[in-house]
Formats: structure tokens, C-alpha cells, sequence
């Protein structure tokens, strides 16, 4: 849109002979280079630290959970909270146009021990907040990891695909023509025509399932723009397993869980100690003044079995926080030694299947060749074909499960 003002000054230019032909051809070149420039820097590329940076960057939920840790540290100004001052002034009429004035002023300053419990348990979830916010960081990071490896196994698998694709096509053309002409039988020819179609019903389903992953990176990311893996294939991750020990993260917010519901018990139990009242007195009686005095009062709670029952109620709260707690410390040790065995097996798997491929990557070469000299015919060379591509399909399969496991892992381990 930007280069149809230009064009059109070249072209009034044309007419009335300010510019000649040659250099309006230039200049229109130049400029449909840098539109070609432009178009292609529309298009992304991203490896998965790019990722990382921009999910971080964009994460909702890590937003809310950062904006959870300044209302937590907000809650501890407003944990000790007071009722308003109480100013009172009065004028009563006595006898003989003599008045009664008095000014009062009285504050409750509610149940000190309830402010003491409640400013504690403030500073709790205070922690708790905190805590759960660098393990709300390790799930972002760990969800952009998942979603790049996929999205790249997924991108890789199409481009084999593709590849696999224009093979068969090609060798479905010659053995159609190696029928015409009467080489082959027509049974051969239907063969090479049906793996051309099998692959691509193959690649059609897994485009669909590449859109729908790409779909939901670009959300996590908040892009819209075109994007492409920094490199065709995905690599292996490097990891050293000795070095690698159980985050102290999950332990803490554990600890910090259980320490809230405590806390709540303990706000509820404040509840039994009385509110204190103080206030100044300042009377006048007709001519007489000087009265003062100041009075002091407890409001004593009465409502025991309601408060009871708020108790009970915390404590409960409390034995199933614990419970659920506990439940998930022997969960996560349990899934961080798994993913271990895990990672030991797929390495050694994966080790084996990357001599395979070294292999079946000669063997092609040597397979093209042995197809142009006539030493094997269309059938078998499709079907060689073939099996080096299961070994390559296998190859980047195996490659993701590997990855997605270290991510897993890598989710439990110290920072």
C-alpha cells in the first residue's frame, strides 16, 4: 500500500517526461526489493530462550500472581484495623436556664491479641504469596518450553513430510510411466500411487495437529505475526543429572500453606480476648467548669458456641491443607526420581537411534545410486525410501519424548 503513492508519482512523472524509462524500471525494482525485505521480516523467528523471554513477558497468570504479592503486602498495613474515633459534645438544659455541656471523645481500639494474630497472619500469606510466585514462574517456563519443543518436533515432522511427499509423487510419475510403457505390471503402479496417497493423509493430520499447537504458543506468546523455529531440526537437550537436586520451592510454599491455616486458627481464637475502650471527659455545669475525668471498659464476647464453631471450622481447613500437602511432597519426590530413570533410558534409546539415522542417511545416497544404474526398480526404491523416512520419523519422535521429559524434570530442580 506504502509503494501505490510512489508508483503513481513515477507514472505522472512517465508522461510528462520528468524521469525516463530506465530509471523508473530502477527505482520500481528497488522499491519492490525492500516491500520483499519487509514481507520477510514479518515472519518470526523464534529458539526456545526467545520464547521463554516473551512468555514471561506476556504470562497473565504471571501477572496476577505478582499482582497477588503487592495485595499481600497491602493486607499487612491493613491487618491492625481500628473502629473511627468517637467525638461527642452534649448540652442539656438542667434547671433555671442553667446547662449541662460536655465534650467526650471515646475510641475502641478492638482486641489487641486479634490485631497481634491477624498482622501475623498477614505476613503468612504474605510469604506464601512470594513463594507461590516464583513457583508460578517455573510453570510459565516450564508450559513455553513444552509448547516450543512440540511446536518445533511438529514443524520438523511436516518438513519431512513434505519431503517424503515429493519423493512418492515422483516415483509414482515414473512407475506410471514404466506401465505405459509396459515395464511394470499395473499392480506395482497402484502400490506406488497408494503410498503417495497414504503420506499425504499422513501430513494432512499432522498440519492439523501443528496449527492447533502453534495456536496456542502464538496466545501464550501474544503474537500474530508468522513465525518459524531459529533451526530446521530440533536438538537434543544437554543435561547433567548429578548437578540437578529437588527445588526447595515446593517444600517452602508446603510449609508456607500450612503455616497460613495455623495462622487462621489462631485469628480465630483471638476472638475469646475482650476489645478495649478508652475515652475524656470535659463537663460543664452553668458557671462551674473543670470537670474532667476518662473512663476505660472491656467489651467482653459472649457468643462462645458461634465462635466455636468458626474454630472448629479452621481446623479443619487445617488437617486437610496438611493432608493435601503431604500428599503432593510424596508425589513430586516420587515424579522427579522417575523422570530421572526416565531421561537415563530415553538418552540411551535416542544414542541408538542416531547411529541408525547416520546409517540410513548413507544408505540413501547409496540407494539413489542404485536406482539410476538399474540395480533395483520404482517398487523397491520407493519402499527403501520409505523405510528411511520411519527411521527419521522415528528419530524426531523420539527426540521430543526425550525433550519433554527433560522439561518435566527440569520443572522440579533447583533454580
Amino acid at each position: 500500500l506504502l509503494i501505490l503513492p510512489v508508483l503513481y508519482v513515477l507514472f505522472e512523472s512517465f508522461k510528462t517526461k520528468k524521469v525516463s524509462i530506465s530509471k523508473s524500471a530502477a527505482i520500481v525494482v528497488l522499491l519492490f526489493s525492500a516491500t520483499m525485505i519487509n514481507a520477510q521480516e514479518v515472519t518470526q523467528k523464534l529458539s526456545e530462550t526467545d520464547v521463554i523471554n516473551l512468555a514471561i513477558k506476556s504470562s497473565v497468570t504471571l501477572k496476577k500472581s505478582n499482582l497477588n504479592v503487592v495485595k499481600s503486602e497491602v493486607g499487612i498495613t491493613e491487618s491492625i484495623d481500628v473502629a473511627p474515633l468517637l467525638i461527642k459534645f452534649q448540652n442539656v438544659g438542667v434547671s433555671n436556664g442553667i446547662s449541662e455541656k460536655e465534650w467526650s471523645i471515646n475510641q475502641n481500639f478492638g482486641s489487641i491479641l486479634f490485631h497481634i494474630k491477624n498482622r501475623k497472619l498477614a505476613i503468612a500469606k504474605r510469604d506464601f504469596a512470594k513463594v507461590s510466585n516464583k513457583i508460578s514462574l517455573k510453570e510459565v517456563v516450564r508450559k513455553a518450553k513444552i509448547l516450543y519443543q512440540k511446536w518445533h518436533y511438529l514443524y520438523a515432522l511436516i518438513s519431512l513430510l513434505e519431503e517424503e511427499q515429493l519423493n512418492s509423487n515422483q516415483i509414482n510419475n515414473i512407475a506410471n510411466q514404466l506401465y505405459q510403457s509396459g515395464e511394470i505390471g499395473g499392480l506395482e503402479s497402484d502400490l506406488t500411487a497408494l503410498q503417495s496417497l497414504g503420506v499425504q493423509s499422513k501430513k494432512s493430520k499432522i498440519y492439523t495437529q501443528f496449527l492447533n499447537i502453534e495456536n496456542q504458543l502464538k496466545q501464550l506468546l501474544q503474537i500474530n505475526n508468522e513465525i518459524v523455529p531459529f533451526s530446521k531440526l530440533p536438538k537434543r537437550k544437554e543435561i547433567s543429572l548429578k548437578d540437578k537436586v529437588l527445588s526447595t520451592s515446593f517444600e517452602v510454599a508446603f510449609n508456607r500453606s500450612n503455616e497460613v491455616a495455623q495462622k487462621k486458627i489462631a485469628v480465630a481464637k483471638s476472638v475469646y480476648f475482650p476489645e478495649l475502650t478508652a475515652g475524656l471527659i470535659n463537663r460543664k455545669t452553668g458557671n462551674a467548669s473543670g470537670f474532667r475525668g476518662f473512663n476505660i471498659g472491656l467489651n467482653i464476647p459472649l457468643s462462645i458456641w458461634s465462635k466455636n464453631a468458626v474454630i472448629k471450622k479452621q481446623q479443619i481447613f487445617k488437617e486437610a491443607i496438611a493432608f493435601e500437602n503431604t500428599s503432593k511432597k510424596v508425589a513430586i519426590q516420587n515424579n522427579f526420581e522417575s523422570l530421572k530413570k526416565q531421561i537415563d533410558y530415553l538418552k540411551s534409546e535416542l544414542e541408538s537411534v542416531e547411529e541408525t539415522k547416520n546409517v540410513a542417511t548413507k544408505f540413501l545416497n547409496k540407494l539413489k545410486l542404485a536406482y539410476q544404474s538399474g540395480e533395483i526398480d520404482a517398487y523397491k526404491y520407493s519402499q527403501s525410501f520409505n523405510a528411511y523416512f520411519q527411521v527419521m520419523q522415528n528419530y524426531l519422535s523420539l527426540i521430543n519424548n526425550y525433550n519433554q521429559t527433560v522439561i518435566a524434570y527440569e520443572f522440579y530442580t533447583k533454580e
